[in-house]
C-alpha cells in the first residue's frame, strides 16, 4: 500500500473514531496516529464499514502495528537449538557432494565443519538444483554463505532443504 491508502486511512479512522462513543482514542505526536492499536480495531470493527473496508483497514493495521521480529543469523553449530523454527545459518562452507546415483540426486553442504564433523547440512534435490546457475558444491566451498529456511533434522543432524536460490546468500 502506498503513502496515499495509508493517509485516507488514518483520515478515516479519525472520522469513525469521532462517530464511536467511548473508543477511548488517544493521539500521540504531530503525526496524528493512535497510540492505542486496541482502539483502533474497535473503532474499525464497530463502524458500520462494508466488508472490503474492513478487509483494507485490518491489513492497514497489520502494517501499521504489527512490529516484525527479526531474527538473528544463527551460526551452523547452534542450528539444532533451532530445529522446527525459519532461520538463517549463515557460516563457512567446508565441501559439498552431488550424489548423482542416490534417490532424488541430493545435493549435500557441509556447513561450520568438514564432513562427517560438519554440525549443519544443506540439502539440494535434483529438481532445485536446476535453478541454480552454478554447481553448489562447488561454487560454496570456502565461501561464508546464509541459508534461510525450515530447519529440519535428519538422522541426528540439523539440515535445511533449499527449494529456491533466493535461500541462498554468499557472503
Amino acid at each position: 500500500m502506498g503513502r496515499g491508502y495509508c493517509l485516507a486511512a488514518l483520515l478515516k479512522f479519525r472520522e469513525v473514531a469521532a462517530r464511536v462513543p467511548g473508543s477511548g482514542v488517544l493521539w500521540s505526536g504531530r503525526r496524528r496516529q493512535p497510540r492505542d492499536a486496541g482502539a483502533f480495531l474497535k473503532v474499525i470493527f464497530l463502524s458500520e464499514t462494508s466488508i472490503l473496508k474492513k478487509a483494507v483497514f485490518g491489513a492497514l493495521f497489520l502494517l501499521l502495528f504489527s512490529r516484525g521480529v527479526a531474527q538473528a543469523p544463527v551460526p551452523a553449530a547452534d542450528a539444532a537449538r533451532h530445529i522446527g523454527q525459519k532461520t538463517t545459518v549463515c557460516d563457512k562452507v567446508f565441501g559439498g557432494r552431488f550424489l548423482e546415483n542416490a534417490n532424488e540426486q541430493p545435493t549435500l553442504i557441509n556447513m561450520g565443519g568438514a564432513y562427517p564433523d560438519n554440525p549443519f547440512t544443506v540439502v539440494i534435490f535434483a529438481n532445485n538444483r536446476k535453478k541454480f546457475s552454478y554447481k553448489p558444491e562447488v561454487f560454496l566451498v570456502d565461501k561464508k554463505v546464509c541459508i534461510t529456511g525450515a530447519i529440519t533434522e535428519f538422522h541426528g543432524k540439523p539440515q535445511i532443504v533449499v527449494t529456491d536460490t533466493l535461500q541462498v546468500v554468499v557472503q
